[in-house]
């Protein structure tokens, strides 16, 4: 339970006894979004936003990142999300600043790991179908497909095979970045 720092904690108490130096490691969590007026903003589910999405992020870094640097390797990726590059869509502000604190936490860990081997990278979807779609409207889901240059929403038969590639040893001089997957909807 990301949501939860004591059950985080315990996790990473077990992490550190009993596992071996991770080679890899993917955080992906994020609750979805919830689309309102900045002047109705959330101040808990905000909170939360940032509990799972990036507290959850730094106290699992702290824990495999180390082990990684003494390996003298290691592959980090996290989910980062389209909205964060370039002009957001209208009534996301507490998604796009958690994402955005992942970007941030990408750049810095990827300059400070990457003469140990370690490389920390995102991929950035467009809207993708899945479950995390549940509880968004049709109208907004079948908009973001209607505006994408390819017509369509991003699955995640086309986000792994980036996740995949930016794990692999192929990969092993690309750190710091944010890849978009977005049927060029975004473009950097």
């Amino acid at each position: 339970d990301l949501s939860d720092r004591a059950k985080v904690d315990a996790f990473v108490e077990v992490l550190a006894a009993d596992a071996p130096a991770p080679t890899h490691f993917i955080h992906l969590p994020a609750l979805p979004v919830v689309n309102t007026k900045f002047k109705a903003f959330d101040q808990r589910r905000f909170d939360l936003d940032l509990e799972i999405e990036v507290h959850s992020a730094v106290r699992l870094c702290k824990a495999v990142l180390p082990a990684m640097a003494r390996a003298k390797f290691g592959r980090v990726l996290f989910i980062q999300t389209s909205y964060t590059i370039g002009c957001p869509p209208k009534n996301t502000a507490a998604y796009v600043m958690a994402k955005s604190a992942i970007g941030g936490l990408v750049k810095s860990l990827a300059v400070e790991y990457a003469k140990f081997g370690v490389t920390v990278n995102c991929v950035a979807p467009s809207m993708m179908e899945t479950n995390f779609l549940k509880d968004t409207p049709d109208l907004i889901v079948q908009a973001a497909a209607e505006d994408n240059p390819m017509g369509r929403n991003a699955t995640p038969a086309d986000v792994v095979p980036a996740m995949t590639f930016l794990l692999s040893d192929e990969a092993g001089f690309i750190t710091g970045v944010t890849l978009p997957v977005t049927g060029g909807s975004a473009i950097v």
